[in-house]
C-alpha cells in the first residue's frame, strides 16, 4: 500500500497544529506537534496495511498541547481554545 494522508489547514487565530493516530479509540502516537506552516499544509504519513482504517484527529490550538491538554482535548474537555476534527479512513481490501 502506498497512500499517504496530509492535510492543509486554515487556523484563523490558532498558531499551533497537532495531529494524532488514535487505535481503538485511544492514543496511540501523536504523528505531528508544531506550529502551523505558512502554506498550512501539515506533512505526509504512509499509511500501512495493518487494520481495516486509519483513525486521525487534527487538533489547533494557540500553544502546544502538553500530554494532559492533549487527553484532555481529545476527551472533548479541553481547558482552552482548542479546535479539532475526527476521521476515520477506511482501508480498501483486496
Amino acid at each position: 500500500m502506498n497512500d499517504a494522508l496530509r492535510f492543509q489547514v486554515r487556523p484563523g487565530s490558532f498558531t499551533h497544529l497537532t495531529v494524532v493516530e488514535l487505535q481503538a479509540g485511544k492514543l496511540y502516537r501523536v504523528l505531528h506537534a508544531a506550529p502551523v506552516a505558512g502554506d498550512g499544509l501539515s506533512p505526509a504519513w504512509q499509511v500501512d496495511a495493518e487494520g481495516a482504517q486509519e483513525e486521525v484527529v487534527l487538533l489547533m490550538s494557540n500553544a502546544p498541547l502538553s500530554e494532559e491538554e492533549l487527553q484532555r482535548a481529545l476527551a472533548g474537555q479541553a481547558s482552552g481554545p482548542v479546535w479539532s476534527n475526527h476521521w476515520k479512513f477506511e482501508k480498501e481490501v483486496r
